[in-house]
């Protein structure tokens, strides 16, 4: 904030220094030469009150007014500005000096038109001064937009990371107790898969990126806690390659296809359902494909789990924008995605 007001406020008295200078000058290169030293005491007049004129109008009129949206206030301030300023001159104005070389006679007379000559300058300065104070301001505020608008995203898209199956999370919690209950030597490994998953999900995920090792280590966890619900175990086959060069990837951004399909395909309680996993690497290309089977009746085993489809995509498009290929291939019995990432 303290670097925007240091630079509104370089430009505004630029501004001053600017317009007060064009008035100085103009009449200078406009003039005769022989009449130099009246153009320059009425140029430094009127470069006064422009400069004048436009610090009332860039410190104080724009934002008290013209951005408040008082334009009527503001308008009428003007015209007082203006009056007053044309008032001042035509007071302080010295008369016209004759040129050196010009016989004596009687002296010389403003015409009548004079008090006309008077507004331009002032009038062309007022409207110069808003025009790029409204233009400014203009930037400025579809900047903050901008920045709001990401930051907003960023944070949707942070929660959109946190809300991970908390079905699957109690689950895990009971399966470990069971185990702990009938003394299994697997229960201090499931315990640190655990802590290890939700160490994931706590700081790591936290970030834009994480190594895909690690993504993926996390979806092999939920694998297996899922696998803890069955004493049979389910029929999910997880083809999972391995990872060369170990690439980044946006946290937690895998998982929630792989929550879906064991939310939707019924695989606690049907012995024909199915999932099927493969992730592949090939160069910088990411291809990641679930698959499961879809029951006649649609199903949903926790309504309030997970973060859908369509929340996903928004985080593969604030993560990848052009950089992704998402396809959703649902059919009669079947429900499949494919997702391409390009890593590079």
């Amino acid at each position: 904030m303290q670097t925007i007001n240091h630079v509104r406020g370089t430009r505004q008295g630029l501004q001053v220094v600017c317009w007060g200078l064009i008035w100085m000058i103009f009449p200078l290169m406009a003039g005769d030469p022989g009449m130099l030293p009246g153009l320059i005491s009425r140029g430094a007049m009127f470069a006064a009150g422009c400069a004048l004129l436009v610090a009332i109008n860039v410190w104080v009129l724009c934002p008290y007014l013209y951005f408040r949206r008082a334009y009527g206030w503001y308008a009428l301030a003007c015209i007082a500005l203006l009056v007053v300023a044309g008032i001042v001159t035509r007071v302080l104005e010295p008369p016209p000096v004759p040129p050196p070389d010009m016989p004596a006679g009687p002296p010389i007379r403003r015409p009548a038109y004079f008090p006309l000559l008077i507004f331009p300058p002032y009038l062309m300065s007022l409207i110069g001064s808003t025009i790029v104070e409204v233009t400014f301001f203009v930037i400025e505020r579809e900047r903050e937009a901008i920045t709001l608008r990401s930051e907003k995203l960023e944070t949707e898209m942070r929660f959109m990371r946190w809300q991970t199956n908390p079905h699957f999370l109690f689950n895990a919690l009971n399966n470990i107790y069971a185990l702990s209950l009938m003394k299994s030597d697997a229960a201090p490994s499931h315990i640190l898969r655990l802590s290890d998953m939700l160490r994931y999900m706590l700081y790591e995920g936290n970030g834009e990126r994480v190594l895909l090792s690690r993504e993926v280590a996390y979806l092999k966890n939920y694998l297996d806690f899922q696998q803890l619900k069955s004493r049979e175990g389910f029929n999910v086959q997880a083809d999972i390659g391995p990872v060369p060069g170990d690439p980044y990837i946006a946290p937690m951004l895998l998982i929630p296809f792989v929550e879906n399909a064991f939310k939707h395909s019924h695989i606690e309680s049907r012995a024909g359902s199915w999932i099927r996993i493969s992730l592949r690497i090939e160069g910088t290309q990411l291809q990641f494909e679930v698959a499961n089977h879809k029951p006649e009746v649609p199903y949903v085993q926790d309504a309030q789990a997970g973060i859908g489809l369509t929340n996903v995509r928004r985080l593969l498009a604030y993560s990848y924008p052009g950089r992704h290929q998402l396809e959703v291939s649902p059919a009669a019995d079947t429900f499949t995605i494919r997702l391409t990432l390009d890593l590079a």
